[in-house]
Formats: structure tokens, sequence, C-alpha cells
């Protein structure tokens, strides 16, 4: 079975993001979506800006776009959060899908020498644990907000 036959049965047009997209699997990832899914939004995350606007400008489709994030400060883990979910609650009626589709998290670090981030922790453990789990409740929070008011609950 072809690759655009397997995602054919995600939802159209699908927002996707990829966190540490501008390398490795990422990237490969990022990639094989903007060519299989031409009407997908593929958001790379990343620290270096440099790489991400030049894999956004040869992407086949032009659906490929960068945000900045270094994944291991929770600091900026909740300013990105912030901003993509502002990012995704301002669709227009033609896009009516405000939810993240796809949530892609290829952050890693491994570190020999033995340091603390500005907000004490290990760079290994806030990058690969914290880090993630950080972004996905960050992320959670939103989607649960959209599905309670899709429902008639809360505010």
């Amino acid at each position: 079975m072809s690759l655009s036959a397997q995602l054919s049965v995600l939802p159209s047009p699908l927002h996707a993001l990829i966190v540490a997209g501008t390398a490795g699997i990422g990237l490969g990832v990022a990639q094989q979506l903007s060519s299989a899914l031409p009407n997908a939004h593929i958001n790379i995350a990343g620290r270096n800006v440099k790489v991400a606007s030049q894999i956004c400008s040869d992407a086949p489709n032009h659906n490929i776009h960068n945000k900045r994030l270094d994944a291991s400060p929770m600091t900026d883990i909740r300013r990105f959060c912030s901003e993509f979910r502002e990012e995704l609650s301002t669709t227009t009626s033609s896009e009516p899908n405000n939810h993240l589709d796809m949530l892609v998290m290829t952050q890693g670090l491994l570190a020999f020498k033995w340091t603390l981030t500005s907000e004490g922790i290990d760079p290994t453990t806030s990058l690969n644990y914290y880090g993630r789990m950080f972004l996905i409740r960050e992320l959670i929070i939103y989607e649960y907000s959209l599905t309670r008011s899709d429902h008639g609950v809360g505010p």
C-alpha cells in the first residue's frame, strides 16, 4: 500500500507538528508528508531557523512552515505552545480544522558532561523527557478545551 493511500484516512487538511524537523527523522517525515499530502499544513519546530527556512522554501507544495522552538527550556515551550495555539485558533471558514492532527517528536540529546539548564534541570532529561511531556500537556489542554466547547461544555 502506498504512503498516500495509508495517509488518505487522515483529516483534510491535515495539521501536523514535527518537533526537531530540521534534520534526521523529523526532516524525513516532514518531506514525506509534504509530498504525499499537498493540502497538509506541516509545521516544523526547531532551533535552527536558517535551515528550517530553507526546508520551507524547498518544499514542493510550499506547505511546510517553520516555528522556532528550543525544546529544552520550559519557558520556550510555553511560549511556543501559546503562539501555536493562537495560530490554530485563527482558522478561516474554508479551513475549519483547527485541531492538531499529528504530533511527531524527534528531539533528543545525549550529553556526556553533566550540567544544568537555567531552570536547574539536566539538559538531557529536560529535552528527552520533561520537554516532551510539557509540550504534550500544553497541547492537550488546548485540544481538550476545543472538544469541550464543540459539545457545549464549559465556557
